[in-house]
């Protein structure tokens, strides 16, 4: 359910590309630094946008930058984000979220690879728990309460995409952010449809492995796709319309609440990934162009 949030990178000028790469570095010392080694395997592109978004709105922010080498890089020295509070959230946040994901794997049938990954990530997710027990526990409810509403095969498209866009309105402002409540409502306000957004998109673009697997999609069952009576791409091409108005609309509240929130850095990053990449990626999800398995930066 990962990976979606991305930076359209051709529009974007060379030393914000050099950052937000500096941010993913950070992210991934932090994972490493905070939960071990194995939980890298886990990382994304989304909570390198998180971490951005954050330090974004942190008033108080401490990171600064510093060149290193790595093993994945080991040639030449590249930057990266340090002493952040920002980057060590986020990668709590993404080692949370991958445990979480896996559990909803193991729980859909697919045990063998879950439940290795389970076992490599173990040490690392428990760490994370001893920081954040209440939002472990808050996010182990609402994919509860989601996995019901699979399991009853619900057709209400808007109900399901919203169990999920909880979770992710829950951890889109910590505390230490100390933002005002009019601040903090509009970026819970965006994290919730931030949270929409990434369940449906990755939902249409599973379509077709969905029914391969006999696993439940809001929109096989809102919808009716019956092999019988058409394939996979005239029922994609028919529900098309009704996906993107859904997506867009998502979309379009992130614009919103986005415009009430004083940023303080990183704001052409930001507006790179909301007011291009995430639409980009939105067209070609709806066009078919599959999500592959993008190198890290």
């Amino acid at each position: 359910m990962f990976g979606y949030i991305h930076p359209l990178k051709p529009e974007m000028k060379v030393k914000d590309y050099e950052k937000f790469r500096a941010y993913y570095c950070g992210v991934c010392h932090s994972i490493s630094k905070r939960t071990g080694q194995s939980a890298r395997l886990a990382l994304t592109y989304d909570a390198c946008f998180y971490a951005i978004f954050l330090d974004a709105l942190y008033m108080d922010s401490e990171t600064s930058f510093e060149t290193f080498r790595c093993i994945r890089h080991p040639v030449n020295k590249r930057p990266m984000a340090v002493n952040s509070s920002c980057t060590d959230y986020a990668a709590d946040v993404n080692v949370i979220l991958a445990w979480y994901n896996l559990m909803d794997k193991y729980i859909d049938g697919d045990r063998a690879k879950a439940k290795t990954a389970m076992t490599v990530m173990k040490r690392g997710f428990e760490r994370c728990r001893k920081r954040y027990s209440k939002l472990c526990d808050q996010v182990s409810k609402r994919l509860d309460d989601l996995h019901h509403l699979e399991q009853e095969k619900s057709t209400n498209i808007d109900l399901v995409s919203e169990t999920f866009a909880d979770i992710i309105k829950n951890i889109a402002c910590p505390d230490f952010l100390n933002l005002t409540e009019q601040s903090k409502e509009a970026v819970q306000w965006l994290g919730y449809n931030l949270g929409k957004w990434l369940y449906l998109i990755d939902a249409f673009d599973d379509l077709e492995q969905d029914v391969e697997k006999k696993q439940y999609n809001p929109f096989l069952t809102r919808y009716g796709y019956n092999p019988d009576l058409s394939n996979m791409e005239e029922f994609k091409k028919e529900i098309r319309p009704q996906a993107e108005f859904i997506l867009v609309n998502c979309l379009d509240q992130i614009t919103k609440a986005y415009g009430l929130i004083d940023v303080t850095r990183n704001q052409e990053i930001i507006e790179n990934i909301i007011y291009m990449g995430m639409l980009n990626k939105t067209d070609q999800v709806l066009q078919g162009v599959k999500k592959n398995n993008e190198k890290s930066v």
